[in-house]
Parts: structure tokens; C-alpha cells; sequence
């Protein structure tokens, strides 16, 4: 009698301790915010690779905290698609409400087919959109629009227009555009919306999120899409559905170690990857029609920088960096496919605002030097390069400018210099093309980016000058 007294004693206790820590995982999750997740959640449970954990956790500790999510754009790190993660899935602070927010920006593009594109974006606790396109013709605008709705204890939005749904490694439903240079796992998953006709579809969109589970649907006039997802302590599994092609994928993650998988009729994708002692190794490989397809991914850091390195179909990449000096090595061409594969280089110094770049690329070779400062409440670029064509293209980063690639593609001889200047979302970029110096090229662009908030006392001066334009054009038109 005493020994089954305490073998229920026993057995209601480790019954009672697992509870505790399903409970105490659930109010960890629920209590998590960006300023003091952990860096192994950040990496396990938000899918950001090694350089994105350390740079966030760095940041962080250096400021004091983060206070904006716009300072996430200041890592150079991060993508896009890690911001948008970070912003969805992890508050600033603890028991912070969704404020109303809004922002029209209008750009002028004059080497563009549109002159002006404008763009209204607003978010609030129930009800989002954004809207993007050229004001003298409507009809090419895309954009979306959500309402959120509480449903049967579920989180519910209910999507207009332009959106995309992913799941499992976008074997089947939307994939990321641009890969992680250290993974090829993909963690986003369910519906967002969208700006782009790239990769997107038009129509409506549901997508249902609960404490361990998520389910998204898309409808538009030429296909649908289905995904439903369940989380699990030590993995997740899930469907995905695209008209007639269908997938099961799922996850697995053991203390340092992690699987990710998808199975579709005609393509699988299995990958393992490993991060102990601050290296993170990952084995990749990917089942098609035309055979087997394997990838070896590995980054690591030192104590003054970090070092990546990866193999994917027979192409080698590597980036390093110590200090202010930093190495880039890509090969363009696969040993499968080409006898003679061509490396592309690209060695930075960069101290403070100044940076010198030595591009090469086969015979082609170009330098560029940079300067970024502050001037009171403006923020200033400058910048020149010169490169020597030699079969071979390079791409050099230029000055940023809201709604415009921050890339060059340089194809032929170039000498040229670059310069932009922001200030309370104002900006102009401007660029001097001196390739040809009997006829050099100037182009400018420039646009204004501003909250609603701004414009909401400049409301009665637009109604009255619009109020006195239309008096006058009937005035006219009268007479």
C-alpha cells in the first residue's frame, strides 16, 4: 500500500512538473520582447542566422536597449524579411499597445516611365493598408488592406489585395526572394501583404493564428493556396496546398541541433544543421527531376569579426571580416556546368564614415571610396568610383534613396560620382556619369516621405488652395 501511495505521489508530481514547464514555455513566449529574448531564441524559434543574433544582441547591449524598430534598418545584418519577422513576432516591451501610424510619401523619378509614384501606408490595432502606384493613373495602383478580428480565441485577419502565403521551404507556396548567405532554412510562414506583382497574387486572404497552431488561405481569379501549421515542444509539422500541388513539412530542433524537411510530388528538400562553439554547419540536400542537388553552408566568428563559407551546386562563396577589413569571394559559373568559372572579389576598409572598396571580377577591376556624415538633422552621402570593364560585371553599393535599388550594375568603363542628402523625410540623390566626357550625364531623384501625423495641420491649406484651383478652372472654362 505505502509503495502505490508513493508511486502515485510520484507520478502526480512529475505529472504536475511537465505541466509547469508547458505552462512556463507558454509565459516565456508570451512575455518575450526584443529586448530581452536570448540569443538562442533568437536563432531556434525567429529563424535568424548567426551574423543577425550577434549584431542584435550587440546593438542592444551597447545602446541600452532598442527603442524603435526603425533602428533595426541601421544592422547591415539584417534583411528585410528579418525585420518584418522581428516586427510581427516581438514586441519592443512588455504590455505595449498597437498604436495608429501613417506615412505618404510621394517620389519623383525623372529617369523613370512613372514621374511620380505615391505611396499612403497606415497601421493600427484593427485595420491596415497600404497603397502604392502613380497618381495619374489609378488603375496600375496594387496594394492591400487587412482587418484584424478576434475569432473563437484566434488571432484573424482577413486580407484585401496584393499579398503572398508561405509555409514549410517554398517548394510549394511563396519562398523568400534573397536566401540567408549561412542558412537555407526558411522560417517565414503564413500571409503578408505585398507591394509587388513579383511572386504575389491579388485577391483575398485569411490567415488564423492561435497559442501553437496557424492557419492561411489565399483565393484569387486563377488559383488558391492552403496552409495550416502546428507547433510542437521540440518541432512543428504542416501542409501546404497550391491548386494541385500539395507538401508536408515539418521541423525538428534538439538543443543545438535542427532539422527542416518538405516533401512535394516533384521536389524534396532535407537539411541538417548544427551551432555549437559559435560555428554553425549546415547540410543541404535538394531532390528534383534532374537528380540530387547538395549544399554545405558554414560561419563562424572570431574575436574581432566572423567568416561564412558555402558550397551550393558546385559554387563557392566565403565573406570574412576582421576589424575594419573585410573580404567578399563569390564564383560565377558552376564546375558543373563551365570549364572556366569566373571569382569575383570585392576587399573593404571601412574606418568610421570613410570606406575604400577594391572590386574585381576576372579582368574587370573598379575602386570606390565613400563618405557618410551628420550635419545637424541631415544625414549626407558622397561618393565616387572608377572602374575598368573587363568582360566581367561588378556591382557596387550606392547611396540609398526610399524606393530605388542601392545597387549598380556596372557593365562598361565607368567614372562616376554619387551624392544624396536626407533630412525629416526629405531626400534627393543625384549622380554624375562622367564615362563619357564629352557627354556627361546627370541624373537626380527626390521625394519626400512623411507621416500623417505631419500633415494633418497642413489639411485646411491643401483644402482651400485645392477649393481656390477648382474656382478658377470653372472660372475659365466659363468664360
Amino acid at each position: 500500500m505505502e509503495r502505490l501511495q508513493l508511486t502515485l505521489i510520484l507520478t502526480f508530481l512529475a505529472y504536475t512538473t511537465f505541466g509547469q514547464q508547458v505552462e512556463l514555455e507558454d509565459l516565456r513566449r508570451d512575455t518575450l520582447t526584443l529586448n530581452n529574448i536570448t540569443p538562442t531564441l533568437l536563432w531556434q524559434h525567429y529563424g535568424l542566422i548567426k551574423e543577425e543574433v550577434f549584431e542584435v544582441c550587440n546593438y542592444r547591449d551597447a545602446m541600452g536597449g532598442i527603442l524603435t524598430y526603425d533602428e533595426l534598418g541601421g544592422l547591415p545584418s539584417l534583411s528585410d524579411s528579418t525585420i518584418k519577422i522581428l516586427k510581427e513576432q516581438l514586441p519592443l516591451f512588455i504590455g505595449n499597445e498597437q498604436k495608429q501610424s501613417g506615412e505618404l510619401s510621394l517620389r519623383l523619378r525623372p529617369l523613370s516611365k512613372d514621374l511620380i509614384s505615391l505611396r499612403l501606408e497606415h497601421h493600427g490595432p484593427e485595420y491596415g493598408a497600404v497603397i502604392r502606384g502613380n497618381p495619374a493613373d489609378l488603375q496600375s495602383s496594387i496594394g492591400w488592406s487587412e482587418i484584424n478580428i478576434p475569432l473563437a480565441g484566434a488571432d484573424t485577419r482577413l486580407l484585401l489585395g496584393q499579398h503572398t502565403l508561405s509555409a514549410g521551404q517554398g517548394l510549394v507556396l511563396s519562398a523568400p526572394a534573397f536566401p540567408s548567405p549561412s542558412s537555407r532554412e526558411f522560417f517565414a510562414k503564413g500571409m503578408r501583404g505585398s507591394t509587388s506583382a513579383y511572386s504575389s497574387h491579388g485577391g483575398i486572404g485569411v490567415d488564423l493564428r492561435g497559442r501553437h497552431w496557424h492557419m492561411g488561405g489565399s483565393l484569387d481569379q486563377e488559383s488558391f493556396g492552403l496552409c495550416t501549421h502546428r507547433e510542437f515542444e521540440n518541432g512543428s509539422v504542416g501542409l501546404a496546398l497550391r491548386d494541385s500541388l500539395a507538401s508536408v513539412y515539418g521541423k525538428w530542433y534538439k538543443r543545438s541541433w535542427r532539422v527542416f524537411s518538405e516533401a512535394a510530388m516533384h521536389e524534396q528538400v532535407l537539411g541538417i544543421n548544427l551551432w555549437q562553439n559559435d560555428i554553425l554547419t549546415e547540410w543541404v540536400a535538394t531532390r528534383d527531376e534532374n537528380g540530387i542537388a547538395t549544399a554545405w553552408l558554414m560561419s563562424g566568428r572570431i574575436p574581432n569579426g566572423d567568416w561564412n563559407v558555402s558550397w551550393l551546386t558546385g559554387r563557392l562563396r566565403g565573406t570574412w571580416r576582421q576589424g575594419n577589413w573585410s573580404l567578399q569571394l563569390a564564383q560565377h559559373g558552376s564546375l558543373k556546368t563551365t570549364s572556366a568559372p569566373s571569382f569575383r572579389a570585392v576587399l573593404r576598409f571601412q574606418k568610421g564614415p570613410y570606406r575604400m572598396e577594391h572590386h574585381r571580377h576576372g579582368q574587370t577591376m573598379g575602386i570606390l571610396g565613400r563618405m557618410d556624415g551628420n550635419l545637424r538633422s541631415s544625414k549626407f552621402t558622397a561618393m565616387w568610383a572608377a572602374c575598368s570593364y573587363g568582360g566581367y560585371p561588378i556591382w557596387l553599393g550606392i547611396p540609398y534613396a526610399p524606393g530605388a535599388l542601392s545597387v549598380k550594375a556596372v557593365h562598361a568603363n565607368y567614372l562616376g560620382f554619387w551624392a544624396s542628402w536626407r533630412n525629416s523625410g526629405w531626400y534627393v540623390r543625384g549622380e554624375l556619369d562622367l564615362s563619357e566626357f564629352t557627354q556627361p550625364a546627370l541624373s537626380v531623384q527626390c521625394g519626400c516621405s512623411a507621416g500623417l501625423e505631419e500633415l494633418v495641420p497642413l489639411i485646411p491649406k491643401i483644402r482651400i488652395a485645392l477649393s481656390d484651383y477648382i474656382r478658377r478652372i470653372n472660372r475659365d472654362g466659363h468664360q
